[in-house]
């Protein structure tokens, strides 16, 4: 049997419409992170938002002893009626009969339902893909070996690996890099049968090791060490290793003891929580443990109408405008399925020869430029224009 439950905020009137076969068990979900998305529901974060940080206020029942189909329809009733009172409503799931999820209902998988759904598969793999817990049922008590073979894990050979067919593909390629990434299974059957070692076409990744003097130089563009690992990584371990990490010079960071007076000071450079949060995280983390950030950046406006989002979205001139700009704006519309009413489109940059080596200029190896621009990195991996732009690096 199923309820119907809500959690009310009165004095802004907000409120969320849920159904469940275990009210107990429901209101400790909506109290905890999701493993899944790590992050709390939108029930938990609306409250946390007007300052109610610890636990949920315990829901309202608004109607018992229901079936299933019954509360499916007693769900969608009650949206409407709050929605219709001038409630702003919290829910952003579809509701209605066969619509609604069937909340906590664990299917029971049989014997019978198990082999139907396996048969309707090639693989193991798709078998797992299309229902996980059908597959672990299935796998725990023996019966996947009878309806899937091991042997059909694998897709069947289009043709057999020859020597001359691996030499043809491979002289499209001049190093074994580009060979692998492009043509894996030629490669993986040449490396298999020891022909790799007479593609004497193919070049080998040579590693230089860092020197000394790029550690330094490189070095220099950063004030704190921290920045530096960060960029840098392979240079920072490399520096650390040969013992030179302490002579070059960088600045040691401060260390701030956030208390209220300097986290209020840190607060008030900014005008809202997300600055403040992205900005500063650990005096953010600190007064929101607190309880001190509501009262210097007070939260405003927390829940927006569909047409308000739309018209701020109208000072963006494409989509990628928008999400560089303004992320959390992107992130919302496209949550709410409003992408497509904002008639913003995407802009997709073609890249040029001319284009990827004017990029390819501001970076010093290829794993800088594959991490910092993989567009203009994957066309010239394409184009061949790699050990053009990066000779022996």
């Amino acid at each position: 049997m199923h309820l119907i439950y809500a959690y009310l905020d009165n004095d802004n009137k907000v409120v969320y419409i849920g159904r469940t076969n275990n009210i107990r068990q429901r209101h400790s979900q909506h109290n905890r992170i999701s493993y899944k998305y790590k992050t709390y529901d939108v029930v938990k974060r609306y409250f946390i938002s007007i300052g109610i940080i610890d636990k949920l206020p315990n829901p309202i029942i608004l109607e018992d002893n229901l079936n299933l189909v019954e509360s499916q329809a007693k769900e969608e009733y009650y949206i409407k009626k709050y929605k219709d009172n001038g409630w702003n409503i919290l829910n952003t799931a579809k509701t209605g009969v066969n619509v609604s999820s069937t909340g906590s209902f664990v299917k029971k998988w049989t014997y019978r339902e198990c082999e139907k759904l396996a048969l309707s598969c090639k693989t193991r793999k798709e078998f797992e893909s299309k229902s996980s817990g059908a597959y672990s049922v299935s796998k725990k008590n023996g019966w996947i070996d009878k309806w899937l073979p091991i042997s059909t894990n694998y897709h069947k050979a289009e043709y057999s690996w020859t020597k001359e067919l691996c030499i043809d593909i491979a002289k499209k390629y001049t190093s074994i890099t580009e060979f692998s990434r492009q043509e894996s299974q030629a490669y993986h059957a040449a490396k298999r049968h020891g022909w790799i070692k007479d593609f004497n076409w193919l070049k080998r990744a040579q590693r230089t090791p860092i020197t000394e003097e790029e550690i330094i130089q490189i070095a220099q563009k950063f004030k704190y060490a921290s920045d530096f690992k960060k960029n840098y990584p392979s240079h920072y371990h490399r520096a650390r290793k040969i013992g030179i990490l302490k002579d070059l010079e960088f600045i040691p960071k401060e260390k701030i003891m956030w208390t209220y007076e300097t986290c209020r000071v840190e607060a008030m450079k900014f005008s809202s929580q997300i600055a403040f949060r992205k900005a500063s995280p650990v005096a953010y983390n600190v007064s929101l443990k607190k309880k001190w950030v509501n009262q210097w950046l007070p939260k405003t406006n927390t829940i927006r109408t569909d047409q308000e989002l739309l018209e701020e979205a109208k000072s963006y001139t494409n989509i990628n405008d928008l999400r560089k700009n303004n992320n959390s704006l992107y992130c919302l519309i496209q949550k709410r399925g409003l992408l497509q009413h904002t008639k913003l489109k995407y802009i997709r940059k073609k890249w040029t020869d001319e284009k990827v080596k004017e990029v390819a200029v501001c970076y010093n190896t290829r794993y800088d430029f594959q991490k910092g621009c993989k567009g203009a990195y994957n066309y010239a991996l394409k184009h061949k224009m790699l050990d053009i732009l990066f000779p022996n690096k």
